[in-house]
């Protein structure tokens, strides 16, 4: 995929990437990617998120946005009770029922 293709950036920065250059990636939906600007050229590759000290806080956090927006209905509000129980422990708060 070396052909250049041209994008307008939009008034937030955003640029799609284009369908095929996402299949040429294996990156879908909800996949959080890497970006790194370097000499003048921005690379995009799909990240792997894993529960690793070495991996940046910000990484984590896209990975945590992109679970939760798998989840609709009773299962989301399951989810964000499990999350608030986990808070409140680790802040050291009693749970409230």
């Amino acid at each position: 995929m070396n052909k250049a293709i041209f994008k307008v950036v939009d008034e937030k920065g955003k640029v799609l990437l284009p369908q095929a250059h996402r299949a040429s990636l294996g990156i879908e939906k909800g996949n959080i990617v890497s970006l790194t600007a370097e000499k003048g050229k921005i690379s995009v590759k799909k990240a792997v998120v894993i529960a690793d000290e070495n991996v940046p806080i910000e990484a984590k956090e896209c990975y945590v946005q992109s679970v939760v927006r798998e989840f609709e209905g009773p299962a989301l509000v399951e989810l964000l009770e499990l999350i608030a129980g986990l808070i409140q422990e680790i802040a050291g708060t009693p749970k409230s029922d």
